[in-house]
């Protein structure tokens, strides 16, 4: 491990132990790193700022599951990597993972015409319409589905934001 690794380990530790005052530590030491993986996840520079708070966040959030032998540094760039991975790069707008039911059912309630919808969720294959169907319908996470279904969850997650969005271009 890195001299660098060696100190975010420290630093996480204590944070683990409870001594709140290393998380500026933390972000001294981590947050221009973080903003350098975070470009490379969403390619977009609006979107960095929030990626590597939302990093920090979860940080925090998960500090309990730390393993002190394990690379702190690597831990930490795999949070991002979540987090970047719960935002819809494609279309510029932050989009987590847990609203995205939401925002198909607003859409949806929006729809004039939900018999198009319908007739364009009919066109999809059996396993895109049993995705929508346990995403929307049954409201299951991704990591259920992906069970049901024998998949991967990012398989999964992957693929039903491309059924939306794929419905919503045969929409338009």
């Amino acid at each position: 491990m890195s001299q660098f690794s060696i100190e975010i380990n420290k630093i996480l530790h204590g944070l683990q132990k409870g001594d709140e005052t290393l998380f500026e530590t933390l972000i001294a030491k981590t947050y221009n790193h973080l903003k350098v993986v975070a470009f490379k996840y969403t390619k977009n520079k609006n979107e960095i700022r929030d990626v590597v708070n939302s990093t920090y966040e979860r940080t925090l959030q998960y500090i309990h599951s730390f393993n002190i032998f394990k690379n702190g540094y690597s831990w930490m760039c795999k949070i991002l990597q979540n987090v970047a991975y719960d935002l819809d790069t494609q279309s510029g707008v932050l989009y987590y993972a847990e609203n995205d039911g939401e925002i198909f059912s607003n859409y949806y309630d929006a729809m004039d015409d939900k018999y198009a919808l319908m007739q364009e969720l009919a066109r999809l294959n059996s396993e895109e319409q049993a995705m929508i169907y346990l995403r929307f319908w049954q409201d299951l996470t991704y990591r259920e589905i992906a069970k049901e279904l024998n998949m991967s969850k990012t398989t999964v997650h992957r693929r039903i934001l491309e059924i939306i969005e794929f419905l919503r271009i045969r929409l338009q």
